[in-house]
């Protein structure tokens, strides 16, 4: 019997908590072997059993993951079921239709909570990068399926809060970001690494749903550091991760995470602006444009982006933007340009500028109108704005004049 036909029937056999202690015992050997075929010199002739070990190793943990995710899915689709069930009159409910007792809430939750106290999500990751391709896939998976988990109300609260399915995480999230957050910081030219990069921002996604995760990422500078650097990335698989996780970070508990950034002032004005600067990378420069476009479109942001939108280098920066080559990076510019002029408490030194670019804005203004560039009725209104600035007080713009920045496009 080949290799291929015990694990086939291996699977038929095994029971989900047997197949997560099994997991379990796995990864302990797998990590022994990856820390001793790495004190291994290298021209020792053990060195290819050694690999050889690994690989054997790492396609038994292959099998088990994907058995794990496999049942993950159909307890949780049977979880489904059995509220459509229960909603559903009993004279119409078939017995064949009923959940499957190998995916009832008791086995489901028997599993989980195997796999929260064992600490299953944190050895996975700390040995991420040495899985098979697929087998990475389905930690993430495992990952997702072991957040969506909805218990009936049988299983008691003091239960369910030992779960980082539930409120556990907040706890002690650092046992899932710190070694998230480790593989993101790996070089990139580790074989394997920008697929390991990839699973681990699809995990810190999810993990960020709960709100209390989000701010503890946003509270550790070395987490934030590593996201905004790989924004930077030229690799875009790479930097469209880390743009499409700040962007959920921000504005998935725009609330919470606002009030936290009116301490972080210089989180929009320092470190984001940088990412709007980034003249050689086309995808960080626009994604962040358009980030910032929705985060002052947010009423929970209203304080934050007032002091955004009151700062000089921040208003230079963005018209500045307004003549980029690129139409895509003009037309987000002008989105965010419009909150600049809308203003209604707009500082002075801000209306001094605008006041002494009339001429040039003016042209654009017409320039943007002709090109199709932003949409029409947001081009009047920013005209509108402006007009009643200019009238307001051509006196100063004269004197200003002379001395202002010249920032138009």
């Amino acid at each position: 019997m080949s290799s291929h036909d015990i694990k086939d029937a291996h699977r038929q056999k095994i029971s989900p908590m047997e197949n997560v202690d099994k997991l379990l015992a796995e990864l302990e050997i797998f990590q022994q072997k990856i820390r001793s075929n790495q004190d291994q010199p290298r021209d020792d002739g053990n060195s290819d059993s050694n690999v050889n070990g690994i690989d054997e190793s790492s396609s038994n943990i292959a099998m088990h993951l994907e058995l794990l995710k496999k049942f993950l899915v159909d307890a949780n689709n049977s979880l489904l079921q059995s509220k459509v069930l229960d909603e559903a009159d009993p004279q119409t409910v078939k017995r064949e239709s009923l959940p499957d007792p190998l995916t009832s809430p008791k086995v489901l939750f028997d599993v989980s909570s195997s796999v929260v106290k064992n600490q299953l999500i944190t050895k996975l990751l700390t040995c991420l990068l040495h899985l098979p391709f697929e087998a990475r896939k389905d930690v993430a998976s495992v990952f997702r399926q072991l957040l969506q988990i909805e218990y009936s109300t049988e299983a008691a609260p003091e239960e369910r809060a030992e779960l980082f399915c539930f409120d556990g995480i907040r706890g002690e999230p650092a046992l899932v970001l710190e070694p998230l957050f480790h593989n993101l910081k790996l070089p990139n030219d580790t074989p394997g690494i920008e697929n390991t990069k990839n699973c681990c921002f699809q995990m810190v996604r999810e993990a960020c749903k709960s709100e209390g995760v989000a701010l503890a990422v946003l509270d550790q500078a070395s987490y934030m550091d590593g996201i905004l650097e790989i924004a930077k990335d030229a690799q875009f698989d790479l930097a469209s991760e880390a743009l499409q996780t700040l962007r959920e970070l921000l504005l998935t508990h725009p609330g919470p995470v606002a009030e936290r950034l009116l301490v972080k002032k210089d989180f929009f004005d320092v470190q984001f602006s940088q990412l709007i600067k980034q003249k050689e990378n086309f995808v960080a420069q626009r994604t962040s444009l358009k980030i910032l476009s929705d985060v002052m479109g947010d009423r929970s942001y209203g304080k934050v982006m007032l002091d955004y939108i009151g700062k000089v280098e921040n208003l230079k920066t963005v018209m500045n933007l307004l003549r980029n080559e690129s139409r895509a990076i003009r037309s987000e510019a002008f989105q965010v340009f419009k909150v600049f002029v809308g203003n209604p408490h707009m500082k002075g030194d801000i209306a001094s500028i605008l006041r002494s670019n009339q001429a040039k804005l003016a042209n654009f203004l017409v320039r943007v109108s002709n090109t199709e560039e932003a949409p029409e009725e947001d081009v009047a209104q920013v005209q509108r704005d402006l007009t009643a600035l200019w009238e307001s007080a051509p006196a100063a713009a004269a004197t200003a004049a002379s001395s202002a920045p010249d920032s138009a496009p």
